[in-house]
C-alpha cells in the first residue's frame, strides 16, 4: 500500500471516529448537572466532555491532509482554507486540555472544601466565562474557521465534480452553518447562532460519517470530466470523417 493510501486509509478511520466521538459528547450532555444542584455533584461528565472534544480535534489535524489527497486539486484559497482549518482544530484542542484541567484543580479544592463547595465552583465557572468570552475569539477560528474549509473543499469537489453529491451538497450547508454560529454569537443574534448550531448538530456528524466511507471504500463518480468528454468527441468525429464516403459529383455540360 502506498503513503497515499495509507493516508487516505487513516483519514477514512479519523473521519469515523470524529463522528462517533461527537455522538457520544453530545449524548453525554445529558448526564451533566446544572451548577445550582447540591451536592454530591459529579464532575465527571464535564471532564469526559473535553477530552472528548479535544480528541476528536486532534483527529481532525489528522483529516485534512487526507481529503487533500483524495481532492487531487491545489488551490491557493484551498491552502490558505486548510491552514485556517489546523488553527481552529488545534485552538479546539488546546482550550478543551485547558478546559479539563481547569475543571479538574476547581473540583479538588471544592472537594477539600465541603462546606463551601458550592461557592467556590460556582465563582470558579463565572470567572472561567468571563476569560474565555475576553481571551478567546468567540468561536471564529474554532467553528467559522473550520466550516470555511468545508466549504471551499466541498465547492472545489463539485465543481470538478470528483465526489459524490451527497457529501459535496451537505458540506456546503455544513460550512455556511459553522459561520452562522460564529457570526450569531458576535453579533448577538440568537436565531441565526441557533439555526447554525442545529444544523451544526445534524450535518457534522453526517459529513464525518459519509466522508470516513468515502476515504475508505471510494464510490467512483459517474460524471465525466468536460476534457474526457472533448476526447471522446473528437475520436468520434475523426471515425465519422474516416467512414464518410466522398459525393459524386456530375461533370458540367460544356457551354
Amino acid at each position: 500500500m502506498t503513503y497515499a493510501a495509507r493516508m487516505e486509509r487513516w483519514g477514512g478511520y479519523s473521519a469515523l471516529l470524529m463522528a462517533a466521538l461527537f455522538v457520544a459528547s453530545v449524548s453525554l450532555t445529558a448526564w451533566m448537572p446544572p451548577l445550582d444542584e447540591q451536592s454530591p455533584i459529579p464532575f465527571w461528565p464535564h471532564l469526559l466532555f473535553d477530552y472528548l472534544f479535544a480528541l476528536m480535534a486532534l483527529l481532525g489535524l489528522a483529516l485534512i491532509p487526507a481529503v487533500h489527497q483524495r481532492l487531487q486539486a491545489s488551490s491557493p484559497l484551498l491552502t490558505w482554507s486548510a491552514g485556517v482549518a489546523q488553527v481552529g482544530f488545534a485552538l479546539t484542542a488546546i482550550v478543551s486540555l485547558w478546559q479539563a484541567d481547569y475543571e479538574t484543580s476547581l473540583w479538588r479544592e471544592a472537594a477539600s472544601e465541603a462546606s463551601g463547595s458550592l461557592g467556590l465552583l460556582q465563582g470558579g465557572w463565572s470567572g472561567w466565562l468571563q476569560l474565555l468570552l475576553e481571551r478567546m475569539p468567540r468561536g471564529w477560528l474554532e467553528t467559522a474557521g473550520v466550516g470555511l474549509w468545508i466549504f471551499v473543499v466541498s465547492w472545489i469537489a463539485h465543481r470538478l465534480p470528483v465526489w459524490p453529491t451527497s457529501l459535496t451538497q451537505s458540506g456546503l450547508v455544513l460550512g455556511a452553518a459553522m459561520a452562522c454560529i460564529a457570526l450569531g454569537a458576535t453579533t448577538g443574534f440568537t436565531f441565526l447562532q441557533v439555526f447554525g448550531l442545529l444544523n451544526y448538530l445534524i450535518l457534522w456528524p453526517f459529513w464525518l460519517l459519509r466522508l470516513g466511507l468515502f476515504l475508505l471504500h471510494p464510490i467512483p463518480v459517474l460524471a465525466p470530466s468536460f476534457a474526457h468528454m472533448r476526447r471522446k468527441a473528437e475520436a468520434l468525429g475523426r471515425r465519422l470523417h474516416l467512414r464518410r464516403t466522398p459525393v459524386a459529383r456530375t461533370p458540367e455540360s460544356p457551354q
